[in-house]
């Protein structure tokens, strides 16, 4: 969400989607994700930030078996979602930068994001999108991040960066660009956006506890650097 970026691109959006490299993310990052909202997540509709393809709207759905506003900024993504991601209980929407004035205040009783703040270019930028989660958050509402720490990753290992130094990753045969942020700053910024108690999970594949999803994916257990990581608050 925010500026245009690559994922305007029909090309771009329809790689991402067939990236094998997402099965990682479905071992590891999204269980977690969604262990972090519960039980928040059933009690009315979630908001979905960034919902790029739409797969993952569709699991918070079925999971949660409750509504979700699935957002993203780019047209391209959204087609996808909904050509190939529809749902009685997922509704797609276009957002105008980081706003989100479609929604009402305090209207949403939990919201995740993945993947989604490390395509920031700016700390304002994120603590925009932060700021704007927290105002259509019900007080008492949890709000989850999955995202990767940079610091831990294998693609920086041998070339150090520094925060907000902009990053090219290799998306099957397609290049996108994201963004060198810590986790200490996701902290720093969803605590000024109005969350207490933000807590921080590395994930490791101890504790993988989904073998539903485990079963119907392609990709087993290896030795890995993972660099995943959860971030969550709730609304105050």
């Amino acid at each position: 969400m925010g500026e245009t970026s690559s994922f305007d691109d029909p090309e771009v959006a329809a790689a991402y989607a067939t990236w094998r490299a997402r099965g990682l993310a479905w071992l590891l990052g999204y269980p977690f994700l969604f262990r972090a909202l519960e039980p928040d997540g059933g009690g009315g509709p979630m908001l979905d930030i960034g919902c790029g393809h739409g797969e993952v709207a569709v699991e918070a759905a079925r999971r949660f078996a409750g509504p979700v506003v699935a957002v993203d900024a780019s047209p391209a993504m959204l087609e996808v979602a909904r050509r190939e991601h529809a749902h009685p209980s997922v509704t797609y929407h276009q957002a105008e930068g980081r706003r989100l004035d479609f929604l009402d205040t305090a209207s949403m009783a939990a919201a995740y994001s993945a993947f989604v703040l490390l395509m920031q270019p700016s700390r304002a930028a994120i603590q925009a999108l932060a700021d704007e989660v927290g105002r259509v958050l019900r007080p008492g509402a949890r709000f989850a991040v999955l995202d990767i720490d940079h610091s831990r990753s294998t693609v920086l290992a041998r070339r150090p960066a520094t925060e907000g130094e902009q990053i090219t990753v290799q998306v099957g045969d397609t290049e996108i660009h994201d963004y060198y942020w810590l986790p200490q700053t996701y902290t720093e910024i969803m605590e000024r956006a109005g969350f207490a108690d933000v807590g921080v999970e590395w994930l490791t594949w101890e504790g993988i506890a989904d073998p539903v999803l485990f079963s119907w994916r392609d990709r087993a257990p290896g030795p890995v650097t993972c660099s995943l990581v959860v971030l969550s608050g709730t609304r105050r």
